[in-house]
């Protein structure tokens, strides 16, 4: 209803830009969001407290850290969440030994598409991933 109600108001009073930016920036922007936090969490122990287990974090660009706020040190962000995305690689080189070494994204997907073959040969088989290091 909202994106309706944006839509009504960029007609009537001819703002394009509301259009543009609020709800056709929304559409394409939930596909490759929604895309990139479940390369972060699926395929991964929901009941493991253990955040380097039940968390990946993604190897990327500055272009794609920037665009997603530094949260590619995912497993950090979950482990001490207050800390501010900007120091996260900071935080992530102090305490890299104690962390999985992140994988690209296509690594991801690969371990990912594995997981998701071997829960249809034995849907009660539950991955975890190896302790870190």
């Amino acid at each position: 209803l909202g994106h309706a109600a944006v839509a009504a108001c960029a007609v009537v009073f001819r703002a394009w830009e509301l259009l543009a930016l609020v709800t056709i920036a929304w559409q394409l922007g939930t596909g490759f969001e929604t895309l990139w936090h479940s390369t972060e969490h699926v395929g991964r122990p929901y009941d493991v407290n253990d955040h380097r287990l039940n968390t990946r974090s993604i190897r990327v660009g500055p272009s794609i850290r920037s665009i997603y706020w530094g949260l590619d040190h995912h497993v950090d962000h979950h482990l001490w969440p207050a800390v501010p995305s900007r120091n996260h690689p900071r935080l992530h080189a102090l305490v890299a030994q104690d962390l999985p070494v992140p994988d690209t994204i296509l690594g991801c997907w690969k371990e990912m598409w594995r997981i998701a073959r071997e829960k249809d040969r034995d849907p009660s088989r539950e991955f975890v991933a190896a302790s870190p290091r």
